[in-house]
């Protein structure tokens, strides 16, 4: 049981999720929503939508320069805040 234990739930997200309409984005949306009403004093949700990067699973017909994940990482506060609990 996790009764009176912190729970720290950190859910990647993309910001394509308002932008591409897809089963998967829709999927994306709902579990956004059901995981910040289960927030609370104990439960802390963090969602964040990351912007474009470099993946193994990015195809794309234009050549784009984007950064890879640790780049983003390292550039945004507001990333590290979400990702790793800082207040």
């Amino acid at each position: 049981s996790f009764k009176g234990q912190n729970i720290e739930f950190f859910y990647p997200s993309t910001i394509y999720v308002d932008k591409i309409k897809t089963a998967y984005s829709q999927i994306k949306k709902v579990a956004e929503t059901k995981l910040k009403k289960i927030a609370s004093k104990n439960i802390k949700v963090n969602v964040l939508r990351i912007d474009e990067v470099n993946t193994k699973q990015n195809l794309s017909l234009s050549n784009k320069k984007l950064p890879s994940f640790i780049k983003l990482l390292n550039k945004n506060e507001n990333y590290q805040k979400k990702i790793f609990f800082i207040k």
